[in-house]
């Protein structure tokens, strides 16, 4: 664990990121892999680490003993899981979409400590929104990750 940093959040985000990116998970392995808010639309499948559009990360710091300088900070991190290709049937969509969340889920599960830089990581929610389009079913999942870490200022 990490106890010289003031927040873990950019080391975590930046990890998982590059985890998903580098996934060999054949349910994820096609998919576009965004650090942080899109430069616009994305096509096909993907996964945005770090960003929701109804969700920023903060944390909060409860210092762990009186005089110390350790804290155990708690965040939340949004991912957009999108499975947006491919199909014509909304309901292979919606089944493509949950397998990627579970190809999520089995990478966190593999390393929760991200390398003991956190304490614990896991999924707290998931929302999915299977929809009917003009151009298509599509079904994006926004997916929250709850993060345990201790800190040092």
């Amino acid at each position: 664990m990490s106890q010289t940093q003031t927040t873990t959040i950019h080391t975590l985000v930046q990890a998982l990121h590059d985890r998903l990116a580098a996934s060999t998970d054949e349910r994820i392995s096609g998919a576009q892999v965004v650090l942080g808010a899109p430069p616009g639309y994305l096509e096909d499948d993907f996964l945005i680490v770090g960003w929701s559009p109804d969700r920023a990360i903060s944390a909060t710091q409860d210092r762990q003993a009186q005089g110390a300088n350790r804290f155990q900070e708690n965040y939340q991190v949004p991912l957009l899981v999108a499975a947006q290709s491919g199909d014509d049937d909304v309901q292979e969509v919606l089944a493509r979409c949950g397998r990627m969340v579970e190809a999520l889920n089995t990478e966190i599960v593999a390393d929760h400590t991200f390398g003991r830089l956190v304490l614990s990581t896991q999924i707290s929610q998931v929302s999915m929104d299977p929809v009917q389009t003009a151009t298509g079913p599509s079904c994006t999942a926004e997916v929250v990750l709850a993060v345990s870490a201790l800190t040092r200022k």
